[in-house]
C-alpha cells in the first residue's frame, strides 16, 4: 500500500543513501536569476517543500553559482522531511560527496588575478620597468574598485609605457617577461586557483567545518573519507594553460591540512 509519494519540481537527484533508518537525498535545482528564491525542490503528497532565501548557505568568497543544492533527511515511513539544508554552487564546478558521516561540498574559485599580476611585476620585474610604473601599481592596489576595473587600469598603464619604447625594446622586455612569468607561475599557481570545502555533519545536519585546498577535484571520485579525515585529490594549473600537477591533500575533521602527497 502506497503511503506517500514524491514529485520532483524541475529537480535532479545528485545522490542518495540510507543512513540510520533515514533517507538522505541531495537535490539540485537551477537558479532562476529573476526569482532565485524561495525554491520548492519537491512536493510530498500535497505538501511542497519550501526553502526560503535565508535558509540557503552562500560562501563568503565570491564564487560562480548557477544551481542550488538541497540536502534533506526523509522519514521513509511517513514521508516527513525531518531536516534540510541548502547551499548554492555551480553545476560544472561544484562536487558533492556523501560519506558515512558527512556531506562534503566543493566550490571552485580564483584568487585575485590582479594581485597575482601586480606581485609579479613588482617582485619579479622591478629591473625591467621605471620606478614610477611600479609605484602606480602599488597605488592601484589600494583603490576601492572592482577586480575587472583594476585589470583594465593595469593594461592601460603598460600600454602607455609601451608606446615610449622602440620595437626592439618592446620585444626584449616581452621575451624576458614571458620567461620570468613561466618560473613565477610554477611557484605561485597553488595560490591562484582554489577549491573551497564545506562539511555538513549528518548527526546534526549543519555546517560543521569549512576550508580550502589549491586546485580543483575532477569529480566525486577524487574525494573520500578515511579514519575521520577527508582525502581529496586535486589538479593545479590546468585551467590557466600553464601545465598541471596532481596532489593529494589529507584534511582533518576540521578541514585543516594535515599533509600533501
Amino acid at each position: 500500500v502506497k503511503k506517500w509519494d514524491i514529485k520532483l519540481n524541475d529537480t535532479s537527484i545528485v545522490t542518495s543513501r540510507l543512513y540510520n533508518g533515514k533517507i538522505y537525498l541531495v537535490l539540485r535545482n537551477y537558479i532562476n536569476e529573476y526569482n532565485p528564491c524561495p525554491i520548492m525542490p519537491l512536493t510530498i503528497g500535497e505538501n511542497p517543500l519550501v526553502i526560503e532565501c535565508k535558509e540557503i548557505y552562500h560562501p563568503v568568497t565570491p564564487v560562480q553559482t548557477d544551481v542550488t543544492f538541497s540536502a534533506i533527511i526523509l522519514n521513509p515511513v511517513s514521508g516527513e522531511v525531518e531536516n534540510k539544508i541548502s547551499f548554492v554552487g555551480s553545476y560544472s564546478q561544484s562536487i558533492v560527496y556523501m560519506s558515512e558521516n558527512a556531506i562534503y561540498v566543493t566550490y571552485y574559485y580564483q584568487e585575485s588575478v590582479f594581485k597575482f599580476a601586480s606581485k609579479f611585476f613588482r617582485e619579479e620585474c622591478s629591473d625591467l620597468f621605471p620606478k614610477e610604473i611600479l609605484e602606480k601599481l602599488k597605488k592601484l592596489e589600494s583603490y576601492d574598485i572592482s577586480e575587472q576595473a583594476k585589470l583594465m587600469e593595469l593594461q592601460i598603464i603598460f600600454e602607455k609605457y609601451s608606446k615610449t619604447l622602440t620595437n626592439d625594446e618592446q620585444l626584449k622586455i616581452g621575451n624576458e617577461m614571458n620567461n620570468r612569468m613561466s618560473d613565477y607561475y610554477g611557484k605561485e599557481k597553488r595560490e591562484l586557483e582554489k577549491s573551497g570545502l564545506v562539511k555538513i555533519g549528518l548527526e546534526k545536519f549543519e555546517v560543521t567545518a569549512t576550508g580550502s585546498v589549491p586546485g580543483f577535484p575532477l569529480n566525486q571520485f577524487a574525494l573520500d573519507e578515511y579514519q575521520g579525515n577527508l582525502r581529496i585529490a586535486t589538479t593545479v594549473g590546468e585551467r590557466f594553460g600553464g601545465g598541471s600537477f596532481k596532489q593529494r591533500k589529507f584534511i582533518r575533521q576540521g578541514l585543516s591540512e594535515i599533509r600533501v602527497i
